[in-house]
């Protein structure tokens, strides 16, 4: 994958991944660059908020780790 060089780009290869994971839902909320990496969270819950937080490696696009935090009511 190429370098990941906006948050636009970054948010794009998050909410394809997320795609194969959650596929009703996806609506970013943030984008910030740390370390070299791109830390992206989007909102997948159909109902409640559940964000999920993925890690991109800025030099090469790849996903580096995931998490999905607990619903927030």
């Amino acid at each position: 994958m190429p370098k990941v060089e906006s948050a636009t780009q970054a948010t794009d290869i998050a909410v394809e991944f997320l795609k194969k994971y959650y596929p009703i839902s996806h609506r970013a909320l943030k984008a910030t660059q740390e370390d070299g990496k791109w830390v992206i969270e989007v909102d997948v819950g159909a109902f409640l908020v559940r964000v999920a937080r993925v890690s991109i490696e800025a030099e090469t696009g790849d996903i580096t780790s995931y998490e999905v935090l607990n619903p927030v009511s």
